[in-house]
């Protein structure tokens, strides 16, 4: 199968808009269509991911898909209105302000919903069809960017950094090989459980050995405010998640296929074995990745998998390097 990623970028004129309320529907979006493509029929962790960065005046939207169907569901979902799902909102709100590490005073709910159905019937550009350029002379660095529809404060104290690890032990040739591909398929799901509690994601490691042991351990870094959820009540979620990344692909096989293929034809990877080396001590390839990851073996290493969640220290921010 020669699957290539599908990648794309839109963006929007937000300069008539607040920049909090256009930075949360940034984030709506995004949650949105995470929602909209598990219930079009393609798996939830398989079919690519979606990013976003909001200017004072421009908000940008990139993608890039393993499967040939999710650009088209996509295309669809960005040129109709009515595009985000406010029941998301809250969940949206708590993520935002876990992103600034700031809390959000008293504001106009009213208000805000109006800013974000105004942006929601706005027209973005597609980067594949012409459009006249233009030029603003501010950059995000160097002017005010304070909200009125969502006032925020500075509150570093009222959040906590949050280390996901995960690990497997005794890990044979193939195993490995297969698991630095099975990682991020964890990660997707990771990032699902934890955003549902309001945590933003700071960023996630390779599959790293850890030495003198026979544990190779991998990190997702999250920011979340205090008191929300406990460590057992994450733990608990984050385990649960294993079974659902089974069922999901269980019930979308053919799906992993694409997402093999389109690591193997992408040069987004070209370097991937320089770092699995680097981190895990495997030398391998990206074709022999793929080979190794099969359907089969991606559901025998899922109950293997060991998951601790604790405060982010220094030694976890050493899985990044």
């Amino acid at each position: 199968m020669a699957t290539q990623l599908s990648s794309g970028i839109y963006h929007l004129d937000v300069h008539d808009v607040d920049f909090e309320a256009a930075h949360l529907y940034e984030h709506l979006l995004i949650a949105s269509f995470r929602e909209h493509v598990y219930t079009h029929g393609l798996s939830r962790y398989l079919y690519g991911w979606v990013e976003g960065e909001t200017f004072r005046r421009v908000m940008y939207i990139t993608y890039d898909f393993y499967h040939p169907d999710a650009e088209p569901l996509f295309h669809a979902f960005m040129t109709n209105p009515g595009r985000i799902d406010y029941s998301l909102l809250d969940r949206e709100l708590a993520r935002l302000q876990a992103e600034s590490r700031a809390i959000v005073s008293v504001f106009d709910r009213r208000e805000l919903v109006a800013q974000l159905a105004h942006i929601d019937q706005q027209v973005f550009v597609d980067h594949r069809q012409a459009f006249a350029a233009a030029r603003y002379e501010c950059s995000k660095y160097d002017e005010d960017i304070s909200s009125r529809v969502i006032p925020m404060k500075r509150s570093s104290a009222a959040f906590r950094r949050i280390t996901v690890l995960f690990g497997l032990e005794n890990l044979s040739l193939d195993e490995l090989v297969a698991s630095q591909r099975i990682a991020p398929i964890l990660y997707e799901a990771f990032d699902d459980e934890m955003f549902r509690m309001g945590a933003y994601k700071n960023d996630a490691s390779y599959l790293v050995k850890e030495a003198g042991t026979p544990f190779y351990v991998g990190g997702s870094f999250y920011t979340i405010r205090r008191g929300q959820y406990t460590t057992a009540q994450m733990t608990a979620a984050l385990t649960a998640s294993l079974e659902k990344i089974a069922a999901d692909v269980g019930a979308h096989p053919e799906q992993l296929d694409h997402y093999t293929a389109a690591f193997v034809g992408s040069a987004l990877w070209s370097d991937a074995p320089r770092r699995y080396y680097n981190h895990s001590g495997v030398i391998t390839s990206n074709r022999a990745v793929a080979q190794a990851l099969s359907v089969e073996r991606l559901l025998a290493l899922l109950p293997r998998v060991n998951i601790r969640v604790m405060s982010t220290n220094d030694a976890h921010l050493k899985l990044l390097r």
